[in-house]
């Protein structure tokens, strides 16, 4: 994640729009820091990681079907200053037009949420009264 913003020229899929630019780096950045977090809580097995793992992909998959069902992902090229030739040639070649990457999103969580909810078995609940 802490390499998007440069991959991606800060151009951040979000409910619909892309955010870019300072925003857009924001965003892949606070995006590390849950997914760092949730790395963490994840290996001391601890349920508030696994639930905000859950929350995380859930949203941020909603945002790309939402996004992707509006716009052609040549937009994003475009705002990643791809050269029209360049996005030319990417919309020859790409298997991801409009639809498609609205319905890869939708289908590429489904593996993570089934993995997810197997290992959940494993996780402790959190006894908040000995937090201290």
């Amino acid at each position: 994640m802490l390499m998007m913003p440069l991959a991606y020229h800060g151009v951040f899929p979000l409910f619909g729009m892309f955010a870019f630019g300072v925003l857009g780096t924001a965003l892949y950045l606070a995006l590390a820091v849950v997914w760092a977090y949730s790395a963490y809580a994840l290996y001391k097995l601890d349920r508030r990681g696994w639930w905000l793992i859950v929350a995380a992909l859930c949203f941020f998959s909603a945002s790309c079907v939402i996004t992707y069902s509006r716009h052609d992902p040549m937009e994003l090229y475009r705002l990643m200053g791809y050269a029209e030739e360049q996005i030319a040639q990417i919309h020859r070649f790409s298997f991801f037009k409009r639809e498609t990457m609205a319905w890869a999103s939708l289908l590429y969580i489904l593996p993570f949420l089934g993995y997810l909810l197997y290992i959940r078995k494993f996780f402790r609940h959190v006894d908040t009264e000995n937090l201290t």
